[in-house]
């Protein structure tokens, strides 16, 4: 007989369910956003049966797509590295191969449908920061390590993607053009996740870890830039606590708040609770 906080301890079982069903459905995130952004977390802590359970979730309620459930996988390979990508990749290959839904994936290949060979730099141009001193070292940049990587950057990270690059050429190029290659012109640009979507993914995966440094640029980017909003950013952090403990959740909270305090005059632009 399979063991269960049901049957062993039903006092437990009855407040940590009352306490996930009020945390996860508070209406600051859509369902969508809610399921995605809590298999990035489950994702990056390791959590692999709890990432194919909400994901299965997510498929069965319709919210999400096998491209969406596998991205989550492949993107997690940046905050939190290749093998964990690698494990959570197999097993919601696994997951949608019984359910069905595996070729579905395999017949719209990124490579297949075109998504990474149409790029257009001058199109792209258009969303790029409208003054040059924002990256004055732009040209000779985009000469030396392509363009696609330093044009997704500025489209979706556009205050500190210039700082990064800079610092990371002065270090060393052969790393800094393995950076922009893979995060950037690669993953970044894959288009299955729309950019908002990713990048709180990437925030929830970033204070899953404890990487509070890193979530900032994301937490910025996402509102200042990409239209998510302060109650978007703040439910991933109540999430937070169901998926990955108090501890990572307050620290979260407090960060975030310190974050919001140190806003420069781009504050303005920060949408309301």
């Amino acid at each position: 007989m399979e063991q269960n906080w049901d049957r062993v301890y039903p006092h437990y079982s009855f407040i940590s369910k009352k306490f996930e069903e009020t945390i996860l459905s508070r209406p600051g995130l859509d369902r969508r956003t809610r399921i995605l952004t809590m298999m990035a977390q489950c994702t990056a802590i390791g959590e692999i049966e709890e990432l194919v359970a909400r994901a299965e979730t997510g498929l069965k309620e319709g919210v999400i797509t096998p491209s969406e459930a596998l991205e989550i996988a492949v993107q997690a390979s940046i905050p939190t590295g290749q093998p964990r990508c690698s494990r959570a990749g197999r097993a919601l290959m696994e997951m949608l191969s019984r359910l069905g839904l595996l070729d579905k994936v395999a017949e719209n290949s990124l490579l297949e449908s075109g998504t990474l060979l149409t790029r257009d730099k001058e199109a792209e141009s258009k969303m790029w920061p409208m003054f040059d001193e924002t990256m004055p070292k732009r040209a000779e940049y985009m000469e030396k390590y392509g363009w696609q990587g330093i044009s997704t950057g500025l489209r979706v990270t556009p205050r500190q993607h210039p700082r990064s690059v800079a610092w990371l050429d002065g270090e060393d190029e052969d790393f800094c053009k393995a950076w922009l290659d893979f995060v950037f012109a690669g993953v970044y640009s894959r288009g299955v996740l729309d950019d908002k979507t990713r990048t709180l993914c990437i925030y929830a995966s970033c204070i899953s870890c404890g990487e509070l440094n890193q979530s900032e640029n994301h937490m910025r980017n996402a509102i200042l830039h990409l239209g998510a909003s302060q109650t978007e950013i703040r439910e991933i952090i109540f999430q937070t606590a169901v998926i990955c403990g108090m501890p990572r959740a307050l620290n979260a909270l407090h960060f975030y708040k310190k974050v919001l305090d140190n806003m420069d005059s781009a504050s303005n632009q920060l949408q309301e609770f």
